[in-house]
This record gives structure tokens, C-alpha cells and sequence, in this order.
């Protein structure tokens, strides 16, 4: 195989990127960190009337009252009431497209007084929000989630924190995509006790949605990335008559293992217990010749027949960097 290199430059952790001290009375939390972009709670609908049978589409993000998303990471639709009524008996139903083009449709009960409620779906375009039992006098705005992209090309684990209030009998739900840019899901990660830091189990390149079961009035939670991050995978050429040789270059502090599997990367649509539906399900281990390297080094990997790798980080200091060069005899049988 032909010789390449993984650039694993970590330097994309905040532990409150994703979640400033956001409110977590409301099981929809909101991406609105330092790391987040593409927020904008008013862009489809700035308080505009919900009195009459349809919401007007005249916001920043509109072209002749329709929204279509311009960046490629389809966001979740919010509703805020902005006129201090409870709007919890009238029905907001959204027409649109998916990311296919495909007709989308949900209806979403009304938010409360002063709060919002957020679609289920995700939506490529959305051409006209329809209200039943509206509440007179009242105003909305209507706009997109933000969303989190790793600016370093790894995908990260997420610690969620908790301030003064247990969390820890709530559950999470996190949507996005792993390392290698497939759709992926953790859910039922326990939320933390008061004070407490939980983390992800999965490691994510981008963050759509997070949910939590069930809301803790007056508590908060930050939430953002570690320096536990992974590399894309890197398939092999597991024909090759020789394991393939890898040279770690270390600089600054990092620790990084180099993980191994024997599933095969191009095969993701098998039934169980082969299917892979993300980057964790590929059940990986680390090489026993390439565990907690801290300095420059280079070995081949401890046995050949390898199907894919990936470079994990463990924990590193801000500048640091390793690069891994990859070098795999061909095959001339």
C-alpha cells in the first residue's frame, strides 16, 4: 500500500463549547458555545404574530418565505414564545424536505410561556409552519439550532458537568456523526450527580442534538469536548505479507495509543453481529506496540492481517501534536 500520514493535531477542547451554563429545565439543550456555529433562534421568524392559521417566513435566513439550509448540517427547527403567553394548546405543524429532498412533515405543541420547543426532525428546507388553536396576541420566533463541528478533523468525547443540582437519575442522548463522518447516536448516558462530570462513551466529529430525559429546574450544565480524541480509520491491506510499520513524531506533551481491528472497514452494511453502525462498533484494541506513547517511536504493528487503524489521544497539553507515518509492504503474491 501506498505510504500515508494521520496529522493528529488536538487543539480543539473547551469543556463548555458545546453548553455555557444553559438551563437544564428544558430537555432540549441548546448548542450555543464558543465551539458551536450556525445558530440563529430568529432566522426563519422574528417575533412575529402566532394569533392567525400561519407563522410569516421573513427572517435572515428566509428567501420569499422559505428556508433552505446553505451549510450542509441540517439543523433541528426552534419555536420560542416571545410574547409571554402559553401557547401549550395550540399545534405548530412544519412542512419541508429532508436531506434527501423528501416531503417532511411534524406537528410540535406549542412552547409554554417564555419557552421553546424543538422539532424532531432535521430539516433540509422548510416552506410554511402552520398553527391550530393559535393563542391570540402572542408572538414567536422561529429559527435553527446551533450545531458543533471539530475544527481539528478529530472527533471528540463530549464531558457533560453539572452544577448544584443531582442529575444523575436524568439520562442524555447525543446526535451526530463519528470520526469517519457516519450518523451516530449514544444514548442512555447518565447525566451527572450535583457537581459531578460525566463523559461520552463515543467519540464525535460533529453534534446536531443533545437531549435530556427529563428537566432540573433552576440547575445548569456545561457541556464540551476532552482531549480524548480519535483519527479517522485508516483501512489496511491486511493481504500483505508483512504488518505494516508505523513512526509515531512527538511534540510537546501527548499520550496516544494506535488501535487495531480485525473487522473489515469496507463492509458496514452486514447483518449482526458483523454490522457497524459507527467508528465505536468496529470493537477496537490497542496495539501492544503502540500503548500510552508519549515520545518518538517506531515499530511495526504486533501482528499482521490487520484490517484498519485509528490514533487515539488520551490526554495532551495545549500545542501538542503527533504525526504518524504509515508505511505497508505491497503484496506480491
Amino acid at each position: 500500500m501506498k505510504d500515508f500520514v494521520i496529522d493528529v493535531d488536538p487543539a480543539n477542547v473547551d469543556p463548555d463549547g458545546l453548553c455555557d451554563g444553559n438551563s437544564s429545565a428544558i430537555t432540549q439543550l441548546l448548542i450555543d458555545g464558543a465551539l458551536s456555529a450556525g445558530e440563529d433562534l430568529d432566522g426563519l421568524a422574528d417575533g412575529n404574530s402566532s394569533a392567525g392559521a400561519s407563522v410569516t417566513l421573513d427572517g435572515a435566513l428566509t428567501t420569499t418565505e422559505v428556508y433552505t439550509d446553505r451549510t450542509g448540517i441540517l439543523r433541528h427547527i426552534y419555536i420560542l414564545d416571545a410574547g409571554g403567553d402559553d401557547q401549550s394548546g395550540a399545534t405548530y405543524t412544519i412542512v419541508g424536505t429532508d436531506v434527501r429532498g423528501d416531503f417532511l412533515t411534524e406537528a410540535l405543541t406549542g412552547p409554554a410561556s417564555g419557552l421553546f420547543v424543538v422539532s424532531v426532525n432535521r430539516y433540509k428546507t422548510v416552506s410554511s409552519i402552520t398553527i391550530a388553536s393559535p393563542a391570540a396576541g402572542s408572538t414567536v420566533d422561529i429559527g435553527v439550532l446551533g450545531h458543533f463541528t471539530s475544527a481539528d478533523g478529530l472527533a471528540h468525547r463530549l464531558n457533560f458537568i453539572s452544577s448544584a443540582h443531582d442529575q444523575s437519575g436524568n439520562t442524555l442522548t447525543i446526535t451526530g456523526t463519528d470520526a469517519d463522518g457516519r450518523v451516530q447516536t449514544e444514548s442512555s448516558l447518565t447525566a451527572p450527580g450535583s457537581g459531578a462530570t460525566v463523559e461520552s462513551t463515543k467519540y464525535f466529529l460533529t453534534v446536531s442534538n443533545i437531549v435530556l430525559s427529563a428537566g432540573t429546574a433552576a440547575s445548569t450544565l456545561d457541556i464540551g469536548t476532552v482531549d480524548e480524541a480519535t483519527s479517522k480509520t485508516i483501512p489496511m491491506d491486511w493481504y500483505a505479507p508483512e504488518a505494516a510499520v508505523i513512526q509515531l513524531d512527538v511534540t510537546g506533551t501527548i499520550s496516544v495509543d494506535v488501535q487495531i481491528t480485525l473487522k473489515n472497514p469496507f463492509k458496514i452494511e452486514e447483518a449482526a453481529p458483523y454490522a457497524v453502525t459507527d467508528q465505536e462498533a468496529y470493537n477496537w484494541l490497542n496495539d501492544g506496540n503502540f500503548t500510552t506513547e508519549t515520545a518518538d517511536i517506531a515499530l511495526p504493528l504486533s501482528m499482521k492481517g490487520i484490517k484498519a487503524i485509528r490514533v487515539v489521544t488520551n490526554s495532551y497539553t495545549n500545542t501538542a501534536e503527533v504525526q504518524a507515518f504509515v508505511s505497508q509492504p505491497r503484496n506480491t503474491y
